[in-house]
């Protein structure tokens, strides 16, 4: 993994502990019959986002999903060209995922994602032992976090913590702002509404 796919750690700490209406789309293990009843891909054929569509079928048929990190059995990288990529992949699926957040689960993401930028704001405010402390705290936290979701560089997500979660914010901010505005998302040279269909 190279070291710039570290910044997809905030993004994988939050999809593991929301869990609602997510799927991973580089694995996704189904048994065909519960497949063919919440209606497959085939359910919606435009959508780039088929992973988190995959799960609010499921969600809609009553046939349960569950999260899992893989650990010891299987190893995908979601963005392996690096930083475009991972703007352009969290702008699409924050965008795209946005539909199944609850009020709570926005709050608290949003307290969380402070808490990694308060370092910085400390920093600002030239109060360098509250923004030491900040930063251990919050630096542990996103790389235990970070280290149970993935097989992130530990040391690039704890000491960069604080780049990370303005990392997160500013392309969340980018996210709501294109659904706002219900303006297209490019993913891999293609087009797609904010709630994850192709234009065409």
């Amino acid at each position: 993994m190279l070291p710039v796919e570290s910044l997809s750690a905030p993004w994988n700490v939050v999809t593991v502990a929301a869990g609602q209406d997510l799927a991973v789309g580089s694995l996704i293990a189904i048994d065909r019959s519960e497949y063919e009843r919440i209606g497959g891909h085939a359910a919606r054929p435009s959508t780039i986002v088929d992973d988190i569509e995959l799960a609010r079928s499921a969600r809609r048929r009553g046939v349960p999903t569950a999260l899992f990190t893989g650990e010891g059995l299987v190893s995908v990288r979601s963005y392996p060209s690096g930083g475009r990529a991972i703007v352009e992949g969290w702008t699409k699926n924050t965008s795209a995922g946005a539909t199944s957040t609850t009020p709570v689960a926005a709050f608290v993401v949003t307290i969380w994602a402070m808490a990694l930028i308060s370092p910085l704001v400390f920093a600002l405010r030239r109060d360098v032992p509250r923004a030491l402390a900040a930063w251990a705290v919050t630096g542990w936290h996103l790389r235990w976090s970070a280290g149970r979701v993935g097989d992130f560089d530990g040391r690039m997500v704890g000491a960069g913590s604080p780049v990370l979660g303005m990392f997160f914010a500013v392309v969340s901010a980018r996210s709501m702002w294109v659904r706002l505005r219900r303006r297209p998302v490019r993913w891999k040279d293609r087009l797609m509404t904010p709630d994850g269909i192709e234009v065409r």
